[in-house]
């Protein structure tokens, strides 16, 4: 692996959209919420579902393993990655960020923050909970509410070296290209694939 590209930034901002980008380019992506969910499941103290819970199981992971936590138990993940390039999705804090440095410090490692204003975030949340979740207007404020919340609690994300700026409101082609020339610039052109529908 040449190089590890960490996305960031606040809930509803797009980091799905970019990862599947990578992924329809080959390039692999660790998520460490999937990590997160995985944990809090086998802990059988935590409902994996709640993200209140999740949260609270982070900072309880934290004060046994250290700030670093989730990213720190990818590490046999990314040793088994043979591809150039890596897509580390979902790192919070700025000790993620040295824990990658610092254990694959022959990689190059660039930080992205992927993101959308706050008002296009909620309505990404409210769409998702209108299709099925929530059941009166009362709910989809308290969403609103909820949102707000957890995106301050989350706060700082870590220093990033480039922005992706709303990415599910760009044509699927101008994002690709974007994102290609990103990986293309960490890891060469014949590492990558060529976005699909590019000439």
């Amino acid at each position: 692996m040449q190089a590890i590209l960490i996305l960031t930034g606040p809930p509803a901002a797009g980091k799905s959209v970019v990862q599947g980008q990578f992924e329809s380019m080959g390039v692999p992506v660790i998520e460490t919420s999937d990590i997160i969910r995985s944990d809090a499941r086998d802990s059988d103290s935590f409902d994996a579902t709640d993200s209140d819970e999740l949260w609270d199981f982070v900072q309880h992971q934290r004060e046994l393993f250290g700030e670093s936590y989730p990213t720190s138990r990818v590490s046999q993940q990314l040793e088994r990655v043979e591809s150039p390039l890596v897509v580390l999705g979902g790192v919070r804090n700025d000790a993620e960020v040295n824990w990658v440095e610092t254990a694959f410090s022959d990689a190059r490692v660039l930080v992205a923050r992927v993101e959308a204003p706050q008002f296009q975030r909620i309505d990404r949340h409210i769409d998702a909970e209108l299709q099925g979740l929530a059941s009166s207007t009362a709910e989809l404020r308290e969403t609103a509410d909820e949102i707000i919340e957890r995106e301050s609690r989350e706060k700082p994300y870590p220093n990033h070296d480039v922005n992706i700026y709303n990415p599910d409101e760009k044509q699927v082609s101008t994002l690709s290209e974007e994102l290609y020339g990103l990986g293309t610039a960490l890891v060469g052109e014949e590492a990558i694939s060529q976005p699909r529908g590019s000439v």
